[in-house]
């Protein structure tokens, strides 16, 4: 019996060092470590901070040189513009997306066209108004509308919608 006393007496007294054990460590830990600690991660996130900086202008260089080198290659070549890269059709292929849906008049005023642009919508104009940057509507008479290309000086009829 006093071998189970002592047996149970020794295991009692284990258990209770090693609860108190975690707390001792975390007594006699150093805040200086922590402070180390919070100094290395905002010297990391500075140098990330840096790094991302340094990234950007490496970007920002190359499109630069890039530039730089189209530039000069559109020099060579005697390319002013870059619409004059592409040939005539590729150019006007913008007209083939618009449709003239209708003419009207409204008393006394100019005749106006209903036209539908492809992916975009409708839009009233008269003559002289712009479509787009690039077309705008030279006359507008009893159904039939001319629209002119600006940069090429070209000349259409557009295409009537049939609904």
């Amino acid at each position: 019996m006093k071998r189970l006393y002592l047996l149970f007496s020794l295991l009692f007294f284990m258990s209770i060092n090693s609860w108190g054990a975690p707390s001792i460590v975390k007594t006699n830990s150093n805040p200086d470590k922590k402070n180390n600690l919070n100094s290395l991660n905002s010297k990391d996130k500075t140098l990330q901070k840096e790094l991302e900086e340094f990234e950007e202008i490496q970007r920002e260089s190359e499109y630069l040189k890039i530039l730089i080198k189209n530039k000069n290659l559109m020099k060579e070549l005697g390319i002013k513009d870059r619409d004059d890269i592409f040939d005539k059709e590729n150019r006007d292929r913008e007209i083939k997306d618009i449709y003239l849906v209708s003419t009207f008049k409204e008393g006394i005023g100019p005749e106006k066209a209903t036209i539908l642009i492809a992916g975009k919508g409708m839009k009233i104009l008269k003559k002289g108004d712009l479509i787009t940057r690039k077309i705008e509507v030279t006359s507008i008479k009893k159904g039939d509308v001319k629209v002119t290309f600006l940069p090429s000086g070209n000349s259409y009829d557009l295409n009537c919608l049939n609904y």
